[in-house]
C-alpha cells in the first residue's frame, strides 16, 4: 500500500505460507501524508451490487463514512466504476468531484468530531463482503481486496496484524510525505481536471497590479470548490469582486482588495498592490494551544482572536502551496486511527505551514483546536 514492491516480493517468495494476499488496494497506509490516500477516505459497510449492474463483472459499493457519498469497484480489479455520488449504487461512470464547487463534502471532519467526540470515528474495518473467491474489506483506510488461501479464513479476516499498535498506547506511525510539488502546480490526485479555473484576461481588474498575482491568476488559476469551511470561487465564472474595506494593520500598502471566495464566515481577498492573501470579517478564533483536555479553550494574552483581518499568505504562489498542505492533512486526520497520530499530522502541519510562509499560519491552524 506503500508501493514498496520489494519487501512484498521478498515476503511472497520466502516460502511461509500466506493466510492470505491483498488483491488490490485503495486503502491510506498509517502515517501517510499525501494527495494519493485522500480517496476513497474513511468507508461503511460495503454491498455486492446486482448482477445487472455491469453485465460480465462484479462490482462492489460502499458508502463514505463521513461524506456520506457511494462510490462502486470492480471486485477484482479494484477499478472505480462510480461515485463519488450523493446516491446508493451510482451508475456506471457517475461521479462528481471530491470537491463540489459549491457544496460542503464533508471530507475534512471537525477537530472537535476526531478528538473530543472520537464514538463517532469509524472503526480500522468496517465490515467485509465474499465476492467469489475474493474478500473485499473497507474501513479507516479505504478498501482492499485479498484472495484469502487459509481455508479457515473463508468466511471473512477477523484480526489485522499490526492494528493494536494503532491504539493510543504510545506508538505512532512515522510519518512519510510524497515529493513536493513544484511550485504553482496542483496534484492532480486533490484537484481533478476541471476544477482549477483560470480568469481570463477579460475579466482581470486593472487594479490588480501585483505582477506576479495577474501571471497566477490568469496562467496557474485557482481551484473552485467548497470545502473544510472554505470557499474558491469560480474564476472564470465570478470574475474578482472589488471589495473596500479599511486597510488592515498587517498589510503596510493602501489600496482595493478583490474577492476570491469565503472562509469562517468572512471574505478571502487578494491586496491589489501585494498579492497577498487576506481573510476580512472572519469569525472569532483564537490561536491558544490545545492539549486534548475536556475543558474548552480560554484565550489568554498570547492568543490572537477576534475579527481582525488576517494575512494568511504572502502571495497566491504561497497561498497555493498552503492549501493544498491543509487540504491533504485535513483529509489524513479523517483517516488517522488514533488520538496520538492525528496530534502528529497537525504538529506537522503547523510546521509545513510555518515553513512555507511566516504569515497567519495561526488562522490556519485554529479550526484544529479544541472547543469544547
Amino acid at each position: 500500500m506503500r508501493g514498496d514492491t520489494e519487501t512484498a516480493a521478498e515476503i511472497a517468495s520466502s516460502g511461509e505460507p500466506l493466510p492470505w494476499t491483498v488483491r488490490w488496494a485503495h486503502w491510506r497506509p498509517p502515517g501517510a501524508l499525501s494527495a494519493a490516500y485522500v480517496r476513497p477516505g474513511p468507508l461503511g459497510d460495503p454491498v455486492i451490487a446486482p448482477e445487472d449492474y455491469l453485465p460480465g463483472r462484479h462490482a462492489v459499493a460502499a458508502p463514505g463514512e463521513w461524506d456520506g457519498r457511494h462510490r462502486v469497484w470492480d471486485a477484482e480489479t479494484g477499478e472505480q466504476l462510480a461515485g463519488p455520488w450523493p446516491e446508493a449504487l451510482p451508475a456506471p461512470g457517475q461521479r462528481e468531484p471530491l470537491w463540489p464547487t459549491y457544496t460542503e463534502p464533508n471530507v475534512t471532519p471537525d477537530w472537535d468530531d476526531l478528538s473530543v467526540f472520537e464514538i463517532l470515528a469509524p472503526p480500522f474495518m468496517s465490515d467485509q463482503v465474499k465476492v467469489g473467491d475474493l474478500l473485499v474489506v473497507t474501513g479507516l483506510g479505504g478498501v482492499f481486496a485479498v484472495d484469502v488461501h487459509d481455508p479457515s479464513m473463508s468466511e471473512g479476516i477477523s484480526t489485522v496484524h499490526g492494528e493494536p499498535l494503532f491504539d493510543d498506547s504510545g506508538f505512532v506511525p512515522a510519518l512519510h510525505h510524497d515529493p513536493a510539488l513544484r511550485r504553482d502546480a496542483y496534484d492532480p490526485d486533490l484537484f481533478e481536471p476541471g476544477v482549477v479555473r483560470r480568469l481570463p484576461a477579460s475579466l482581470l481588474p486593472d487594479g490588480v497590479t501585483n505582477t506576479d498575482a495577474r501571471r497566477v491568476l490568469t496562467d496557474v488559476g485557482l481551484p473552485a470548490f467548497q470545502g473544510a469551511a472554505l470557499r474558491i470561487e469560480p474564476l472564470d465564472e465570478a470574475g474578482l469582486p472589488l471589495l473596500s474595506p479599511d486597510a488592515p494593520e498587517e498589510v503596510s500598502a493602501s489600496g482595493p482588495y478583490f474577492k476570491i471566495g469565503l472562509w469562517g464566515g468572512g471574505d478571502l481577498a487578494l491586496h491589489c498592490e501585494t498579492g497577498q492573501v487576506v481573510v476580512l470579517g472572519a469569525d472569532d478564533w483564537s490561536s491558544t494551544e490545545d492539549d486534548f483536555d475536556d475543558e474548552p479553550d480560554e484565550p489568554d494574552g498570547d492568543g490572537e482572536q477576534g475579527t481582525s483581518p488576517v494575512v494568511i499568505a504572502s502571495s497566491l504562489t504561497t497561498f497555493i502551496d498552503r492549501l493544498q498542505h491543509y487540504l491533504v492533512a485535513r483529509c489524513m486526520l479523517a483517516s488517522a486511527s488514533s488520538r496520538i497520530e492525528r496530534t502528529a499530522i497537525r504538529d506537522d502541519l503547523e510546521s509545513t505551514l510555518s515553513d512555507a510562509d511566516t504569515m497567519g499560519t495561526a488562522f490556519w491552524m485554529a479550526p484544529l483546536r479544541s472547543t469544547y
